[in-house]
C-alpha cells in the first residue's frame, strides 16, 4: 500500500483489507448496531479485532460471519480475508492456531525421559 492507503488504515476505526489480503488479529467482541445502509433491515455485528494492538471494527449483516463468530473466543486469533467479486467485498474468516501448540518439537532425549517416567522407569 502507499503512503495514503497506510494512512487511511491508521485513521479508520474499521478494517481495512486490500483485495486478496488478510489480517491476524484478536478477536475482542461484538455488539449490534443500526444498519447504517437500511434502517429498515436487522441490525449489524459489529465485531472488534485488535491488530497490531490497535482495535478496529468489522461490521457485517453476513449469516456465515455471525455463525463463524458464534463459536469464536473473545481471545483467539482470527484471520480474515476479502476478496472481491462481481464488484462486492466477499470476507472470509478463520481460526488461527494457537502459537503455543504449532510447530513444536519435541527434544528427542526429553522424550525418552518422559516416556520412562510415565512406564514408571529409571
Amino acid at each position: 500500500m502507499g503512503v495514503l492507503a497506510d494512512e487511511a488504515k491508521k485513521r479508520s476505526p474499521f478494517l481495512i483489507v486490500a483485495d486478496g489480503d488478510s489480517v491476524i488479529g484478536i478477536y475482542r467482541g461484538f455488539r449490534f448496531v443500526p444498519n447504517s445502509y437500511d434502517p429498515t433491515k436487522p441490525d449489524n455485528a459489529q465485531f472488534e479485532i485488535e491488530v497490531d494492538g490497535v482495535s478496529k471494527f468489522l461490521r457485517t449483516s453476513s449469516a456465515k460471519i455471525l455463525l463463524f463468530f458464534d463459536n469464536v473466543k473473545e481471545g483467539e486469533e482470527v484471520k480474515i480475508s476479502r476478496t472481491i467479486v462481481n464488484e462486492k467485498s466477499r470476507w472470509s474468516v478463520d481460526c488461527v492456531p494457537s502459537s503455543a501448540s504449532e510447530d513444536l518439537e519435541a527434544d528427542p532425549e526429553m522424550e525418552k525421559e518422559f516416556n520412562k517416567a510415565e512406564r514408571g522407569e529409571k
